[in-house]
Formats: C-alpha cells, structure tokens, sequence
C-alpha cells in the first residue's frame, strides 16, 4: 500500500482584515493557532500589508517581528515606496495578495485566506477550479462591516471562524 504524499498548504493573511478581526475582538489575532490548526504541512505563510505612513510603520514593527519569528514572510511596502495619491483603503493591496497566491498555490494543494473582502471572490474561484481547497478564515461574530463576504464563504470548501482559534487558545489547547 502507498501513502498518499501529505496535502501541503499556504497560509495568506489579509493584513488589514486581521487588523480589523484583532480590533473587534480586543484580542491578538491568533496567528500560531492558525498556522498550527490543519496539521498539514506548510509550504508557506504569507502576511499582506502596506504601512502607509511613518506612523502606521512604526505601529506594524513589533508584528512583523513576531511574524518573522514564528516564520511568516511579510509582504507589502512602507511609506518610502508608497505613491502619492490614491490608496487602498484598508492597508493591503489585494491585487497583489491576489497575484501571489496564486503563484504560490501552484505548489500546493489547500489555500487557507484570511480574508474578506469580495474583490477576492475570482481569486477563489481560480484556485477552486485549478483544484485547491480554500478554507476561508474570518469571523461571523463581528460588525456586518467586517464579516466575509457571503459569495466568498460559498465559493470556498470551508470556513473557519476566529473565534473557534480564540477558545482553543483560550482552553489552553495551543501553548506558545
């Protein structure tokens, strides 16, 4: 009998959605619980954000810290790159999410996105019919404001809420 080689995953963090999911919360965004979660081996995990001023810079310096620490690449860029004029409103350039993702997931066979945002939803669909299964990573429990989208839920293979990572930490089940 063959085993099957073991499913590989990349894990893709919408900086500014965890922003917003850590702010809803009150609490860290529980990055190593996720990372942890599927027990599957990760090809990658990548965390999108563009600091757009000095000040939102100096704030993200501690997190890309403890992102490179515990092995997640930090993509985007600071305020010396950042054009004049108009911006994304929420700190990560989805279209570059968009485009890494899909150069990564050629090598994988799972797509975990913490995301929301329905400028995402053909993202999804690409990767769903080029054969990966895409978990969705987001909260029901938050403002309508910052909830996943509804076409993005039912075009992944599963969601997973924040909250269910938040008490697992909480019940001590994950140690740092």
């Amino acid at each position: 009998m063959t085993n099957a080689p073991a499913r590989k995953a990349l894990v893709v963090f919408d900086g500014a959605h965890c922003e917003r999911l850590r702010k809803a919360f009150g609490s860290r965004f529980p990055f190593l619980a996720l990372i942890e979660k599927f027990g599957e081996p990760i090809s990658a995990s990548i965390y999108f954000h563009d600091a757009r001023d000095e000040a939102e810079a100096g704030r993200l310096d501690r997190l890309y810290g403890y992102l490179k620490h515990i092995n997640v690449e930090v993509a985007g860029v600071g305020p010396e790159k950042m054009e004049q004029g108009q911006r994304e409103r929420y700190g990560t350039n989805l279209v570059e999410l968009a485009l890494e993702t899909e150069r990564r997931a050629a090598s994988t066979d799972h797509v975990i996105l913490v995301a929301g945002d329905r400028k995402l939803l053909p993202l999804v669909l690409a990767l769903r019919e080029s054969g990966k299964s895409v978990t969705i990573v987001s909260s029901l429990e938050v403002p309508q404001s910052i909830r996943p989208a509804t076409a993005l839920l039912d075009a992944a293979d599963q969601f997973l809420d924040v909250t269910d990572l938040l008490a697992d930490e909480n019940n001590g089940r994950h140690d740092h």
